[in-house]
Protein backbone atom coordinates (compact mmCIF):
# COMPACT_ATOMS: atom_id res chain seq x y z
CA UNK A 1 0.00 0.00 0.00
CA UNK A 2 1.37 3.37 -0.97
CA UNK A 3 1.00 5.72 2.00
CA UNK A 4 1.49 8.77 -0.24
CA UNK A 5 -2.04 8.33 -1.62
CA UNK A 6 -3.68 8.75 1.77
CA UNK A 7 -4.38 12.28 2.94
CA UNK A 8 -5.03 11.95 6.68
CA UNK A 9 -1.77 10.90 8.38
CA UNK A 10 1.84 12.09 8.17
CA UNK A 11 4.22 9.55 6.69
CA UNK A 12 7.95 9.19 7.12
CA UNK A 13 10.66 7.16 5.44
CA UNK A 14 12.70 4.50 7.19
CA UNK A 15 16.27 5.27 8.12
CA UNK A 16 17.48 2.80 5.47
CA UNK A 17 15.85 4.68 2.58
CA UNK A 18 18.53 6.25 0.39
CA UNK A 19 16.28 7.86 -2.23
CA UNK A 20 17.74 5.94 -5.16
CA UNK A 21 15.09 3.22 -5.12
CA UNK A 22 12.24 5.39 -6.41
CA UNK A 23 10.22 2.46 -7.77
CA UNK A 24 10.14 0.74 -4.39
CA UNK A 25 9.85 3.86 -2.23
CA UNK A 26 6.47 2.73 -0.84
CA UNK A 27 8.21 -0.17 0.90
CA UNK A 28 10.22 2.27 3.02
CA UNK A 29 7.29 4.41 4.14
CA UNK A 30 5.99 4.30 7.68
CA UNK A 31 3.35 6.12 9.66
CA UNK A 32 4.47 6.76 13.21
CA UNK A 33 2.16 7.22 16.15
CA UNK A 34 2.21 7.69 19.88
CA UNK A 35 1.38 4.01 20.52
CA UNK A 36 3.14 2.30 17.64
CA UNK A 37 3.72 2.40 13.91
CA UNK A 38 2.15 1.36 10.60
CA UNK A 39 4.18 0.10 7.68
CA UNK A 40 3.33 -1.50 4.31
CA UNK A 41 3.54 -5.26 4.71
CA UNK A 42 2.64 -5.97 1.09
CA UNK A 43 0.65 -4.25 -1.64
CA UNK A 44 -2.63 -5.34 -0.03
CA UNK A 45 -1.73 -5.53 3.66
CA UNK A 46 -0.50 -3.25 6.43
CA UNK A 47 1.80 -4.15 9.30
CA UNK A 48 0.96 -2.72 12.73
CA UNK A 49 3.57 -2.49 15.48
CA UNK A 50 1.99 -1.78 18.87
CA UNK A 51 4.00 -1.11 21.99
CA UNK A 52 3.27 -3.79 24.56
CA UNK A 53 2.39 -1.34 27.32
CA UNK A 54 -0.75 -0.34 25.35
CA UNK A 55 -2.49 -3.65 25.99
CA UNK A 56 -6.00 -2.34 25.25
CA UNK A 57 -4.83 -1.33 21.76
CA UNK A 58 -3.53 -4.86 21.23
CA UNK A 59 -7.03 -6.16 21.97
CA UNK A 60 -8.49 -3.69 19.47
CA UNK A 61 -6.05 -4.85 16.79
CA UNK A 62 -7.05 -8.47 17.45
CA UNK A 63 -10.68 -7.56 16.73
CA UNK A 64 -9.98 -6.20 13.24
CA UNK A 65 -11.38 -8.68 10.69
CA UNK A 66 -8.54 -10.47 8.95
CA UNK A 67 -5.83 -9.50 11.45
CA UNK A 68 -3.05 -12.01 12.04
CA UNK A 69 -0.53 -11.77 14.88
CA UNK A 70 2.92 -12.12 13.32
CA UNK A 71 5.26 -11.47 16.22
CA UNK A 72 4.91 -11.29 19.99
CA UNK A 73 8.15 -9.75 21.25
CA UNK A 74 9.16 -8.38 24.63
CA UNK A 75 8.48 -4.73 23.86
CA UNK A 76 6.00 -4.80 20.93
CA UNK A 77 3.42 -6.91 19.17
CA UNK A 78 3.15 -6.99 15.37
CA UNK A 79 -0.05 -7.63 13.40
CA UNK A 80 -0.80 -7.97 9.70
CA UNK A 81 -4.15 -6.51 8.61
CA UNK A 82 -5.83 -5.91 5.23
CA UNK A 83 -5.51 -2.41 3.79
CA UNK A 84 -9.28 -1.91 4.09
CA UNK A 85 -8.69 -1.44 7.84
CA UNK A 86 -6.29 1.47 7.30
CA UNK A 87 -8.35 4.05 9.22
CA UNK A 88 -8.89 1.71 12.18
CA UNK A 89 -5.20 0.84 12.26
CA UNK A 90 -4.30 4.53 12.28
CA UNK A 91 -6.58 5.15 15.26
CA UNK A 92 -5.15 2.17 17.13
CA UNK A 93 -1.53 3.35 16.92
CA UNK A 94 -2.43 7.01 17.48
CA UNK A 95 -0.96 8.05 14.13
CA UNK A 96 0.22 11.63 13.80
CA UNK A 97 -2.19 13.56 11.60
CA UNK A 98 -1.29 15.97 8.86
CA UNK A 99 -1.69 19.59 9.73
CA UNK A 100 -4.79 21.09 8.18
CA UNK A 101 -6.00 24.67 8.14
CA UNK A 102 -9.55 25.90 7.95
CA UNK A 103 -10.22 28.31 5.07
CA UNK A 104 -10.49 31.21 7.55
CA UNK A 105 -7.12 30.49 9.15
CA UNK A 106 -5.54 29.99 5.73
CA UNK A 107 -6.83 33.39 4.57
CA UNK A 108 -5.55 35.03 7.77
CA UNK A 109 -2.11 33.46 7.29
CA UNK A 110 -2.00 34.61 3.66
CA UNK A 111 -2.97 38.15 4.70
CA UNK A 112 -0.21 38.21 7.32
CA UNK A 113 2.30 36.93 4.79
CA UNK A 114 1.21 39.52 2.23
CA UNK A 115 1.50 42.32 4.79
CA UNK A 116 5.10 41.43 5.65
CA UNK A 117 6.02 40.67 2.07
CA UNK A 118 4.84 44.08 0.84
CA UNK A 119 6.51 46.04 3.68
CA UNK A 120 9.33 48.27 2.47
CA UNK A 121 12.77 46.89 3.17
CA UNK A 122 15.69 49.14 4.15
CA UNK A 123 18.22 49.60 1.41
CA UNK A 124 21.96 49.49 2.07
CA UNK A 125 22.22 53.25 1.39
CA UNK A 126 19.45 54.05 3.93
CA UNK A 127 21.30 52.55 6.87
CA UNK A 128 22.64 54.88 9.50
Amino acid sequence: MNFKNQRKFRFFYEDGFNGFTANDAWQYMEIRGSRGMLYPYSEKEIGIQIKRKHFSRVRLAEQIPGSVKIQDADDLIVFRVPDSAFEAAGRIVGAYKKRTLTPERRDAAMATLARFHSAPRPRPTDRA
